[in-house]
């Protein structure tokens, strides 16, 4: 296309088409309301009472509606954020339910008293194994000892 023609066809697309709010309201699938909104933002061109630039305010829209700091997109991540979230938390609650997940507090409680079961069972060895160990040439029996001691089961599950 020249430059002759590229202005012609400019110039046609700068023509001013003044249209009413309904108007432009339904031409962009949008509220009077909404349209009223956008316009407090300079993103609707109004010409007078009531009356908008058509082409303008349909361009300022398109940028407006891609761009990262519209109200639409922040409130749609927002939408996906929450339902994410909603969703995360339904599959925690469900696994709570289902005993695949316990609270921390009873973790750390269960966990504490096998760590002291531990701590009593290793700090008595010395007292129980020196008679044992004294007499008790063979490291076979003491082997067997041993494993008969770490066989204590501490915790058991459901």
């Amino acid at each position: 296309m020249g430059n002759k023609a590229k202005k012609r066809f400019r110039g046609e697309i700068d023509k001013q088409i003044v249209v009413s709010r309904a108007e432009l309201a339904q031409t962009l699938n949008l509220t009077e309301t909404r349209i009223s909104q956008l316009n407090t933002r300079n993103i609707m061109v109004k010409v007078a009472k009531g009356k908008y630039d058509l082409l303008k305010s349909v361009r300022n829209y398109m940028e407006y509606r891609d761009s990262d700091d519209n109200d639409e997109n922040n409130l749609t991540e927002a939408r996906r954020l929450k339902i994410e979230l909603d969703t995360k938390i339904a599959e925690i609650e469900y696994k709570k339910k289902i005993g695949e997940i316990i609270p921390r507090e009873d973790a750390a409680r269960e966990w504490g008293a096998v760590v002291r079961k531990i701590r009593a069972k290793l700090l008595s060895l010395p007292v129980k194994l020196a008679p044992e160990i004294e007499l008790i040439q063979n490291k076979k029996e003491i082997r067997e000892i041993l494993s008969e001691l770490a066989g204590t089961e501490f915790y058991k599950g459901n």
